[in-house]
């Protein structure tokens, strides 16, 4: 089972789930700014998992939680 925001790292990269549907999920790059979110089918991603290419990660921005921004004046 996916959720929206995890974390996943597929070789050296890091993708964050935007959307999960029946048969697909939607992620994109996390370190990339010109990225595009991509469908991909959820059993792509379970044989990740299976072959050990594809695994779940802490997210990096996970320190941002709690933080509010500053008032402005």
């Amino acid at each position: 089972m996916f959720q929206i925001n995890e974390v996943l790292q597929f070789e050296q990269t890091l993708y964050r789930i935007l959307m999960v549907f029946d048969y697909y999920v939607l992620w994109i790059k996390v370190h990339d700014d010109k990225a595009f979110p991509e469908l991909v089918e959820i059993a792509e991603l379970e044989q990740g998992f299976q072959d050990e290419v594809l695994k779940r990660v802490a997210d990096p921005y996970s320190c941002l939680l709690y933080t509010s921004p500053s008032p402005r004046d």
